[in-house]
């Protein structure tokens, strides 16, 4: 196999932040007060509570850059290393998922109670200590929403990431680049079918590792496309370029306005988690080419990116803490939260995740 490049993009950094902004928003909607009053609430509930979408973009990236690198780790080193890539996951996800399972499971359900925010750890009588060492989690998520703590409910797509994990850098070690694609086409198609049959159940179309997947398989297929042309790509037009990324901007803007009053049809519900994926795709597409991407430039911006996933993490804490401290005030605890959120993650990331991610570099392939 060729020698290959994938030189990082700050711009994937703001694109991750822009993503948490909306499952930030869509949460606070949720389990903070209202805004203002009248028909707030209506419009709110109708177009702001879509962190799902949120979600399936983190999905898109996760499967374009974990694609691309093990695709330029294959080209370089002629193989890929499945024992580095599970250390380097390990140091990057499990020190932040164990702090919030021990926080959400066992601290502060026993110290605070607000609900819906803090509501007893139980899975219809049970505990989800199973299923979050597991990561299952994500097949009891929804079903079970008002049973525990939702300071565990953002764990359900950490569980998603970490099967994708498990099977995915066996695929890119052993079968070439057709038949990944093959394979990815194959998920992608399977995942739509599953959704049509369980339409009907809310619940498993958002949560199962069956119905999300073909996110994560959409931005692999991008990631193959783009390392496999990226001569051409840089030729590219930029009249083309925009062309792209404001299509694929219309297509997520009439998502959102539109998928309410479409969720009643089956098919819908079973193709828009495609579109929605392509037209994120297209967006990454385009911010991969620096030329075009001065709007995710800002450094501040791309910090918030680089420390989302403990933005991610700790968004519901932080919620929880401006409710104990100015109860039924609505802006000072949406700004506030939102604050501590930035807060807290970057304290994290500094001193808690920072320290441990130095250790990747022993598990880095030295041929790469």
């Amino acid at each position: 196999m060729k020698r290959i490049a994938f030189p990082p993009s700050p711009n994937l950094d703001a694109l991750r932040f822009f993503a948490f902004l909306g499952v930030f928003i869509s949460h606070a909607v949720y389990f903070l007060p209202p805004l203002v009053g009248g028909s707030w609430q209506a419009f709110a509930a109708k177009y702001l509570t879509n962190g799902d979408l949120g979600v399936s973009a983190f999905f898109v990236l996760s499967g374009f850059i974990i694609t691309a690198l093990l695709l330029v780790e294959k080209a370089g080193a002629g193989t890929v290393s499945i024992w580095k890539f599970y250390m380097r996951r390990i140091l990057r996800i499990w020190p932040l998922y164990i702090l919030i399972v021990l926080l959400g499971l066992v601290v502060i359900p026993h110290l605070i109670h607000i609900e819906p925010l803090t509501s007893p750890v139980t899975i219809h009588g049970g505990n989800p200590f199973w299923n979050l060492v597991t990561f299952t989690f994500n097949f009891r998520h929804g079903t079970d929403f008002l049973g525990w703590s939702v300071v565990l409910g953002v764990l359900w797509s950490i569980s998603v990431e970490e099967q994708f994990y498990l099977v995915w850098p066996w695929v890119m070690k052993f079968f070439k680049r057709n038949a990944i694609v093959g394979i990815a086409i194959a998920v992608v198609i399977f995942a739509a079918v599953f959704r049509f049959i369980h339409a009907d159940n809310r619940s498993i179309v958002e949560y199962s590792t069956f119905s999300v997947m073909s996110d994560i398989a959409i931005g692999s297929l991008l990631a193959i496309a783009y390392l496999q042309f990226q001569e051409r790509i840089r030729n590219i037009r930029s009249s083309f370029r925009k062309l792209i990324l404001w299509g694929s901007a219309a297509i997520i803007f009439a998502d959102i306005v539109f998928r309410h009053a479409l969720y009643q049809f089956h098919l819908f519900i079973a193709l828009e988690p495609v579109f929605y994926a392509i037209a994120i795709s297209g967006i990454i597409f385009v911010l991969m080419q620096e030329r075009l991407a001065s709007l995710f430039k800002n450094t501040f911006v791309a910090y918030l990116g680089k420390i989302s996933y403990g933005l991610y993490m700790f968004h519901i804490i932080s919620m929880i803490i401006l409710r104990l401290l100015v109860p039924n005030s609505a802006v000072i605890e949406w700004i506030g939260a939102f604050v501590l959120t930035i807060l807290i993650a970057a304290i994290s990331y500094r001193f808690f995740e920072s320290p441990l991610l130095l250790f990747k570099k022993h598990f880095e392939n030295k041929k790469q």
